[in-house]
């Protein structure tokens, strides 16, 4: 889900410096702006909060900003917060749905982050979740599977979710399941987690080769100048 935002307060630290060495001057750019009581607004594009930035004796409260990646909106309550969009989406009917191209988070009827499904997946909204799936029904190969955790049928690997396919692909060379994809069906022993002390791996089978393991298995092998570094292997 895309959705970012920072936070910054309005001159704080500049002000304790002062308070300490005794200064009265006020610091260049900065006004300072005080506040009595707990409360938040949007101003611009950024949440404004009214916050303690500490408990000692002479703290006062200040103005935190909080900057949205968008807009910041005020609900009807007067609760605000960072959306996408300044306008209500009508695709907004839960709080998270199915916008055109991909699950959306909503509040108070305004997109407040959004995922893109891939390519020959859609979504699917079902008992207030909403994801990416293979097609818009359920899948019979999902009905006793009640995790995303990778299952093989063949030398396929399918993952389901509340009983829908969310991954269905052919693996060319094996597949195992917990682990999907693999390049072989047999164990590396330099991607044993027991000997490495960790399920993902990667190391340099030539100098021109660095192969990815998970759980023991080869998933990929990159072709590029590899390079081993404090225990594993970067392209360079």
């Amino acid at each position: 889900m895309v959705g970012v935002q920072s936070i910054f307060r309005s001159c704080a630290s500049a002000w304790l410096l002062l308070g300490f060495v005794g200064l009265m001057a006020t610091p260049s750019g900065c006004e300072r702006r005080d506040c009595e009581q707990e409360r938040r607004h949007c101003e611009g594009a950024a949440i404004v909060s009214c916050v303690s930035p500490c408990s000692d004796v002479g703290c006062h409260r200040t103005w935190e900003y909080e900057q949205c990646a968008v807009t910041c909106v005020q609900s009807e309550d007067g609760w605000p917060f960072c959306a996408l969009s300044s306008v209500p989406d009508a695709n907004c009917v839960a709080a998270n749905s199915c916008g055109p191209d991909g699950p959306i988070a909503c509040l108070y009827g305004y997109r407040t982050a959004e995922q893109k499904c891939d390519t020959g997946t859609q979504c699917v909204p079902l008992n207030g979740s909403a994801f990416c799936a293979v097609n818009g029904a359920p899948d019979a190969r999902c009905s006793d599977i009640t995790t995303q955790a990778a299952t093989c049928v063949g030398n396929a690997l399918l993952r389901c979710a509340l009983g829908f396919a969310v991954e269905d692909v052919s693996c060319p060379d094996g597949c195992v399941a917990g682990v999907g994809c693999v390049l072989s069906n047999t164990v590396d022993p330099r991607c044993d987690p027991v000997l490495t002390h960790v399920r993902k791996y990667e190391y340099c089978e030539s100098a021109t080769t660095r192969v990815s393991c998970l759980d023991g298995y080869r998933i990929k092998a990159t072709e590029c100048d590899c390079v081993e570094y404090e225990g594993n292997a970067f392209c360079g």
